[in-house]
């Protein structure tokens, strides 16, 4: 069931919360209230969508979030498969055994039938990476610069670990700038 695994209740709860009462649940309600709202908010409104067009409670509906789950890792393997071919053009099978390693990690197949934030957390920082290597790193543009600003501030309203990420991306810009001089 969607909504057994570690602490899914309370995450359950502060989608609830955000994406029916446009509030942060208080301390009271859910001890997740620590995290960022994003994911919540888009979790919460896909969750409430498909609540109300199967007719189900809000807890059950949340099944919903389980096909999305899918869908991101899938979306994050194959972000993740153009980044290790644009690297490594001439090496397939360096790229191969990269994609099995990171999409055999015992915690993404745990996580991808739970409602949690790790599947979404891991697309979102798979998209940045993705932009970077492919996009911002061959053309440096204004434009792409926004585009990758946008896409951290995505990340960040979803994790406070999305710190790490974004400290990367700023060396990354650095090194570029260093590089292209």
């Amino acid at each position: 069931p969607v909504n057994s695994g570690y602490d899914a209740a309370l995450h359950l709860k502060y989608a609830k919360i955000v994406s029916e009462e446009w509030r942060f649940p208080t301390w009271e309600e859910s001890r997740e209230n620590y995290n960022p709202p994003l994911f919540y908010l888009i979790s919460g409104l896909l969750t409430r969508w498909y609540s109300g067009l199967t007719n189900q409670d809000f807890f059950s509906g949340a099944k919903v979030w389980q096909f999305a789950n899918i869908v991101l890792a899938l979306g994050s393997m194959d972000l993740w498969y153009q980044i290790m071919t644009r690297l490594y053009p001439k090496n397939r099978l360096a790229s191969g055994i990269f994609l099995i390693l990171l999409f055999s990690l015992p915690v993404l197949h745990k996580t991808i039938v739970m409602f949690s934030i790790e599947t979404w957390f891991l697309f979102t920082a798979s998209l940045a990476f993705w932009f970077f290597i492919i996009k911002f790193r061959a053309k440096t543009t204004m434009l792409n610069l926004i585009i990758l600003s946008l896409i951290l501030v995505v990340n960040l309203l979803s994790r406070l670990s999305a710190v790490v990420l974004l400290a990367a991306m700023i060396f990354g810009i650095f090194g570029l700038v260093y590089i292209k001089k």
